[in-house]
C-alpha cells in the first residue's frame, strides 16, 4: 500500500490549497501596498509550504493544517495591523487639527493658499471616516492590481471607452464591488451615518482601483517600449 508521505493530494485538498494560495497572494499584495512586512514574510512562508505539498516535499497529512493556517494567520495579522494603522491615523488627524501655527515672533501664520483651497475642495474627515476611507483605498488598490493583471478584464475596460453608455455601466459595477466589500468588512448600513461611511468607502475604493490599474498599465507600456 502506498504510504501517506508519497501519496498524492486528494481532490478536496488540492481545491482547498489552491483557494488558500489565491488568498495568500492577495494578502501578499496587500502587505506590499501597506508595507506590512510581517504579513509579507508569513505569506511567503505559507505559499512555500503549499508548493512543497504540491511537489510532495511535505507530507500529505499536513495539507489541512497548512490550509487552516493559511486562512487564519494572515487574517489575524491583518486585523492587528489594520487596528494599529487606524490608531495611527486617528493620532495624525488630531495632531493636524490646529489650523494655524505661531512663529518665533508670536504672530500667527495662516495656511498657504494652495492648502486652503484643497481643504475647501476636500472636506475634512473625522477619525472614523478617515479609517473607513483608508480601508476602502487599501482594498481598492488590491482589486486594481488584480484587475490590471487580468487581460480579459483590462480589455473589457478598454472597450468601454469606445462604447456609448458603457462607462456608466463600468462605474456601476465598481460601485457594486466596493459596496459589497464594505458590507463584508463592516455591515450593511442601517442609518444615515453608516450610509455616509459607505459612500466614503466606495469613493476611495474606486479612486484607488482606477489609480492602481492606470499606474500598472503605464508601467507595462513603458516596459514594452524598452524591450
Amino acid at each position: 500500500m502506498e504510504s501517506e508521505t508519497t501519496r498524492s493530494l486528494s481532490k478536496g485538498k488540492k481545491v482547498a490549497l489552491w483557494f488558500a494560495l489565491v488568498w495568500l497572494l492577495f494578502c501578499f499584495l496587500g502587505g506590499i501596498i501597506d508595507s506590512w512586512y510581517l504579513l509579507i514574510v508569513v505569506c511567503i512562508a505559507l505559499m512555500a509550504a503549499i508548493f512543497c505539498l504540491f511537489m510532495r516535499q511535505l507530507d500529505v497529512k499536513y495539507g489541512w493544517a497548512v490550509f487552516a493556517t493559511s486562512l487564519i494567520l494572515p487574517f489575524v495579522i491583518i486585523g492587528v495591523m489594520a487596528n494599529s494603522d487606524e490608531n495611527t491615523a486617528e493620532q495624525t488627524v488630531e495632531e493636524k487639527a490646529e489650523p494655524n501655527t505661531t512663529d518665533k515672533s508670536g504672530s500667527t501664520k495662516e495656511p498657504s493658499k494652495d492648502k486652503s483651497e484643497k481643504e475647501k475642495e476636500e472636506p475634512k474627515l473625522s477619525p472614523k471616516e478617515q479609517a473607513v476611507a483608508n480601508a476602502g483605498y487599501k482594498k481598492g488598490s488590491m482589486y486594481g492590481m488584480a484587475g490590471a493583471s487580468n487581460e480579459e478584464f483590462s480589455n473589457m475596460l478598454d472597450l468601454a471607452d469606445y462604447v456609448d453608455g458603457m462607462d456608466d455601466k463600468v462605474t456601476e459595477m465598481f460601485e457594486q464591488m466596493a459596496g459589497n466589500e464594505y458590507d463584508r468588512e463592516y455591515h450593511a448600513p442601517t442609518n444615515a451615518e453608516e450610509k455616509k461611511l459607505k459612500k466614503i468607502y466606495i469613493e476611495h475604493f474606486i479612486e484607488a482601483m482606477n489609480g492602481t490599474m492606470d499606474t500598472m498599465d503605464n508601467l507595462e507600456k513603458l516596459g514594452g517600449r524598452h524591450k
